[in-house]
């Protein structure tokens, strides 16, 4: 009555409404409660965007840290502004744009998708075989993911049970080996101090350089 429609119009927006809600895949459903005969979002408390603040917040650790692909960090920025809280989407998209604008970085390898397939491998313990740029191929069983400065880096153990220090971007593919490797190799791999971590990718990384 107050929007002056009827209540065919009604129940054709409330149709409208859950066509779009089933189409953009964001996990709401428009539910009717009879109790108080009103319409409501079934996962709106459950679910709440992200806040401008930890938007931007996360920003400038992608930018710090300036290990993707100039490509990836403008549509992960992207991703991240369609996650913010509406009200907040406009100023927030300004910032973006300034940290998209002020990015460089000297990597080309692809590794959003690379750090994904590995993170499943490495939740569900498979070994893989590793294809590098070089041609080099090598049998590991990846435990952790860790980035440092701008590089990404993978550790493994290899079949003599030694972890590598790998960087990713020098990962070509890899491939499943349908082995599983044991949960003793994980837990191994953390009870490692994040020195001792960081101490080793420093070595790799003086050893990649002269190389």
């Amino acid at each position: 009555m107050e929007a002056g429609i009827d209540r065919r119009t009604f129940d054709r927006d409330i149709e409208d409404i859950r066509l779009y809600l089933s189409e953009s895949f964001d996990g709401n459903n428009l539910i009717y409660d009879r109790e108080d005969e009103s319409y409501h979002l079934e996962n709106f408390y459950k679910y709440q965007p992200l806040s401008a603040m930890e938007i931007v917040y996360i920003f400038e650790l992608l930018n710090s840290c300036r290990v993707l692909r100039e490509d990836e960090y403008a549509g992960l920025a992207a991703s991240l502004l369609n996650s913010v809280e509406i009200s907040r989407r406009r100023y927030v998209n300004k910032i973006m744009e300034k940290y998209i604008q002020d990015y460089s970085t000297k990597n080309q390898a692809a590794l959003l998708k690379m750090n994904w397939d590995l993170q499943q491998c490495i939740i569900e313990q498979d070994k893989i075989e590793l294809h590098f740029q070089d041609s080099r191929k090598n049998v590991v069983s990846p435990v952790g993911i860790q980035v440092y400065e701008d590089q990404m880096y993978l550790f493994a153990f290899d079949t003599l049970e030694s972890l590598l220090t790998i960087p990713i971007a020098k990962i070509a593919s890899f491939k499943m080996k349908n082995q599983k490797y044991g949960q003793q190799l994980l837990e191994k791999f953390h009870q490692i101090s994040w020195i001792e971590l960081k101490k080793m990718i420093e070595k790799a990384r003086s050893a990649n350089e002269e190389d």
